[in-house]
């Protein structure tokens, strides 16, 4: 009989598609990044869309263009909403800035009648 208690798990799970990462210096550097793309490929694997070389390779692409701290939002949101794909979070526009409301609308008052 076989005592499951003392199997332990990695510590450290395998960064997937590694030499593909180690490429962009901005995003392999990012504790942050790394641990969203982990959780990004096990969302994939969870959900039998596993990412392919070229698919991770132009990910990683977008992802280097776009930053890591939007990097990390998309995969987040691409994981929370149960999407397939990658999208810029809407906040973040042109993916260099906030989306923010022109001064006309930020202050605009409906008319309402009493």
């Amino acid at each position: 009989m076989s005592d499951k208690s003392n199997i332990t798990e990695k510590p450290n799970p395998k960064v997937p598609f590694l030499k593909l990462l180690a490429k962009h210096d901005s995003l392999k550097d990012s504790k942050p990044f790394i641990k969203a793309w982990i959780e990004w490929n096990i969302y994939r694997r969870e959900t039998k869309h596993t990412l392919t070389k070229s698919t991770a390779k132009r990910q990683l692409n977008r992802f280097a263009t776009a930053g890591p701290a939007v990097a990390v939002e998309m995969i987040d949101q691409s994981i929370t909403n149960g999407w397939q794909g990658l999208f810029t979070p809407k906040y973040w526009g042109d993916t260099t800035k906030p989306v923010q409301a022109s001064s006309d609308e930020a202050t605009s008052i409906p008319d309402v009648e009493i």
